[in-house]
């Protein structure tokens, strides 16, 4: 079965970032004119700049939310269980979808933290302020701009969008009005090659007569539930091979659970063993799509608790490994017991 999802503003206003439209929207305080249009980035590139970098400001500090995560996990379970095709198509500009794991997406509207050459068309990332910085990496001009689709402006990857959902069974639209086209007419088109579709959004919209199922809620509730049924409440884990398997309890041994590490090291030890870790900008450790937050302990410097990321392990594969033993290092070893029973159980 091939499954083709399109979101929008209402999964990323979820984790804290305001919409485009509707009071608290972006645009109060801003003319569209003035900050969102070509003719505004002739008239004033800075100007239109400086919104952009605080659109971008404020989605660095946003954080993916159980929606995002779930989406992430739907399409691990599709790719490693070879049930169909897979492609997740979004209209917003935040790259919450990529920081919860998602792979396989593409934006329509473009991305925040990427910038291109009105010039001679460099095209990359642009984690810093482009206002009174627009010199191209390449060609040495001012002519930098925001890599976001402006009001007039072609939306992106239109010929491989509706190719997918020509051949999708199953059309899901998450947090979006259906009142903005080219994409509000995505329904319509995967209805008419015999795809059903299903919409979460916090209520029913115009559209909504055109799905067979409506599901109203925060998506961050309602889609996590769908997600467990559309994979029969299976946890896919990590795809660890037996190897990375046993060099992840001889790590989390060798730690102890008495010692925060730095994020980089605990980073370091997990790589080393072929696990996808890297330390985010806060200082925290994403593992795969968990985020693991640094503790604070009693005396010195906050970090990394192996325990921590025990826990994360133990909660992506799905099982339940309690221990009654009293004390953090008794506790810690306990479990890794239990981890290396159900491990070993699949000939880790």
């Amino acid at each position: 079965m091939n499954i083709v999802i399109l979101t929008g503003a209402g999964i990323s206003a979820e984790s804290g970032l305001a919409t485009f439209t509707g009071t608290g929207g972006l645009w109060n305080g801003h003319r569209i004119e003035d900050v969102c249009t070509p003719d505004a980035l002739e008239r004033n590139p800075d100007a239109v700049c400086a919104f952009y970098d605080e659109r971008k400001s404020e989605a660095v500090s946003a954080e993916p939310n159980p929606a995002h995560i779930a989406l992430a996990e739907l399409e691990r379970y599709w790719q490693e269980t070879a049930k169909g095709e897979f492609l997740l198509v979004t209209q917003n500009v935040d790259d919450l979808h990529e920081r919860g794991g998602s792979k396989n997406l593409v934006h329509m509207h473009g991305l925040l933290n990427s910038a291109f050459c009105m010039e001679c068309g460099w095209q990359g990332p642009r984690h810093g302020r482009l206002e009174g910085n627009r010199e191209c990496p390449t060609c040495e001009r001012d002519a930098l701009r925001p890599d976001i689709v402006l009001f007039g402006e072609a939306p992106r990857h239109l010929r491989q969008i509706e190719a997918a959902l020509e051949q999708c069974d199953l059309f899901v639209a998450i947090g979006t009005s259906g009142t903005v086209y080219p994409a509000a007419g995505f329904v319509e088109i995967a209805k008419a090659h015999g795809a059903e579709a299903h919409q979460f959004n916090t209520r029913l919209t115009d559209d909504s007569q055109h799905f067979d199922k409506c599901y109203v809620g925060e998506a961050g509730q309602t889609l996590p539930k769908w997600v467990t049924e559309m994979i029969g409440d299976k946890h896919l884990g990590w795809n660890l091979t037996p190897e990375q398997k046993a060099g992840f309890i001889r790590e989390m041994e060798e730690c102890g659970a008495h010692v925060t590490f730095y994020c980089e090291d605990m980073v370091r030890y997990l790589t080393n063993i072929g696990l996808d870790a890297e330390e985010m900008p806060d200082g925290s450790l994403r593992l795969y799509e968990q985020t693991i937050k640094p503790t604070q302990p009693e005396w010195g410097v906050p970090g990394i608790y192996a325990p921590a990321v025990l826990t994360a392990a133990i909660e992506a594969h799905g099982l339940d490994l309690k221990t009654e033993m009293l004390g953090r290092g008794f506790g810690h070893r306990d479990r890794l017991k239990q981890l290396r029973k159900e491990w070993c159980s699949s000939k880790i």
